[in-house]
């Protein structure tokens, strides 16, 4: 790998390791546990919405950005197209081909996240944003997320396999325990508890 492709190959996992904490996080925060869902709207209502909402809408400028096209014009994108082109360009045909079709299944499970990020999370359009339009624009799912980061994580891995040797565990990223979603449920719980003693 040359050292242009190692840099971008470097910031790629940087970006696909971010989404899985963002992830991670998300699901320990926002788990639907009525007890959880009860602290939250007792403890900040408003913020925690806003976060959820906010976390939501970088996850899918995370994945779009991610399965943009390798260029647009004369700008080139910091995309997984990067490393489909690099094995193009070497010549390793059977690696260029794995790339991509596991590029044309995760691009497929992103489709709702682009869809999103065209309409409404980058863009306002009119007709969206007045409720008007014809076609509502797709909610994304919890399975949505789960699917893509699936086939995201098998797209990077075929490749880092096959010029790095290795693989790497994004679904299971370290965090600190002093710093993570269930922290935060356990300090929320602790001041209920408090303001209880205290009635």
């Amino acid at each position: 790998m040359d050292d242009r492709t190692s840099e971008i190959y470097e910031k790629l996992k940087q970006e696909i390791h971010t989404i899985h904490v963002k992830w991670i996080l998300y699901k320990q925060i926002f788990s639907p546990i009525a007890e959880n869902i009860e602290l939250l709207n007792r403890h900040g209502s408003n913020i925690f919405h806003m976060l959820q909402t906010q976390t939501i809408n970088e996850i899918i400028l995370n994945f779009s950005k991610l399965t943009d096209r390798q260029k647009q014009g004369n700008f080139e994108n910091l995309c997984l197209s990067q490393l489909t082109v690099y094995a193009s360009d070497n010549t390793e045909i059977d690696i260029a081909q794995g790339l991509k079709l596991r590029f044309t299944y995760l691009k497929g499970a992103c489709k709702n996240f682009r869809t999103a990020r065209n309409k409404l999370v980058a863009h306002a359009d009119l007709s969206h944003s007045l409720g008007v339009a014809k076609e509502p624009c797709p909610g994304i799912s919890f399975e949505d997320i789960e699917g893509a980061l699936n086939l995201l994580r098998d797209y990077i891995n075929y490749f880092e396999f096959h010029y790095v040797g290795t693989k790497t565990v994004y679904n299971m990223p370290t965090i600190s325990l002093a710093s993570d979603g269930n922290k935060l449920l356990k300090a929320l719980k602790n001041a209920d508890n408090f303001e209880k003693l205290n009635v």
